[in-house]
């Protein structure tokens, strides 16, 4: 609910005073849950991007996640912008019997669109991530890597 949104927004700002205290950063990582509607009509993660301090709370952008919940991964990172310090590299994959992670590359992201925009919005740690593989996960890290380095982007 919205109510309980706010109460872990005044939970997250504690938090992340003191991990400043300490010299540490505090970022939040989403999933698609986050981008429900609540009953104001806005999202969690619209939510959280409005009330929460820029010099205190950062995103880490998760790809899959973001496509997962219907959005435009590029309009999203652009509503983050000067909070990403690294985004989640996920592809997905779909299936008659729903999503899957998949290799980046081998999915239906649009890979230079969403790196050209997060380059722009100064973004400069990228992590490969795939929560699930039908393969070796070393084989799709691998793949991974070549597709991205193929791009000639990073």
């Amino acid at each position: 609910t919205l109510e309980e949104t706010m109460n872990e927004m005044q939970r997250m700002h504690a938090f992340a005073r003191e991990a400043k205290e300490e010299g540490f950063l505090f970022s939040y990582h989403h999933h698609s849950h986050e981008l429900i509607r609540t009953e104001n009509g806005k999202t969690i993660l619209d939510i959280l991007l409005k009330e929460t301090d820029p010099e205190l709370i950062f995103f880490m952008p998760d790809t899959y996640w973001l496509q997962h919940g219907g959005c435009d991964v590029r309009h999203v990172l652009g509503k983050m912008q000067g909070r990403i310090k690294t985004l989640h590299l996920k592809d997905m994959q779909r299936f008659p019997e729903g999503p899957a992670f998949a290799p980046v590359g081998e999915g239906n992201l649009f890979w230079p669109g969403i790196l050209e925009t997060a380059l722009s919005l100064g973004v400069k740690d990228f992590m490969i991530e795939q929560d699930e593989c039908r393969e070796s996960p070393l084989l799709c890290a691998e793949k991974s890597l070549r597709y991205l380095k193929g791009l000639n982007m990073l």
